[in-house]
């Protein structure tokens, strides 16, 4: 084990490469994982998302012991929580540990899964039990539009046209 010193002004942190995952969770249950990409660097934009992640299932199983590993080490066992990890070649190596519900998400696991993070979190605020039940399995994608430069937004056009389309 090896303890690293810096002054007290300076953090310095290895830059893990690979790709982005959330792992979503509710007190001690995984929920589920979203795979993530972001816009080009140095930004940290989300570009798109897909869930549930296009995972192994000895991929799947090391994130969820990691995830759970880490709330056992910070004492979080409780509400929602969202871990989030870059898959390198060492593995999953965790950038974030958040006890919160993670932008986005909630949406994309109530479309995926049919578990709605929102009113099973207000249920254990209320006292009451979350009811995690996947009741469907579909695979949701949403995608952020990004301006390719700086600038002003002078109108948008054709959303009757967007409006009409399906889904």
């Amino acid at each position: 084990k090896h303890i690293w010193r810096s002054s007290p002004r300076m953090l310095v942190e290895e830059f893990a490469q690979g790709p982005h995952y959330v792992v979503n969770i509710m007190g001690n249950e995984i929920v589920g994982i979203t795979a993530a990409e972001f816009g080009p660097p140095p930004h940290f934009v989300f570009r798109q998302s897909i869930c549930p992640a296009p995972l192994s299932d000895d991929e799947h199983e090391r994130m969820g012991n990691v995830s759970l590993s880490c709330l056992r080490a910070l004492d979080l066992d409780w509400g929602p929580m969202c871990i989030e990890f870059r898959w390198t070649k060492r593995g999953p190596v965790v950038i974030e540990v958040n006890p919160r519900l993670a932008g986005g998400q909630p949406k994309l696991i109530q479309l995926a899964y049919g578990v709605d993070l929102v009113a099973e979190h207000v249920k254990l605020v209320i006292g009451g039990d979350a009811n995690l039940r996947k009741t469907h399995l579909h695979t949701v994608a949403s995608r952020y539009l990004l301006p390719d430069r700086d600038g002003i937004l002078d109108w948008i056009d054709g959303e009757a046209s967007a409006a009409a389309v399906p889904g």
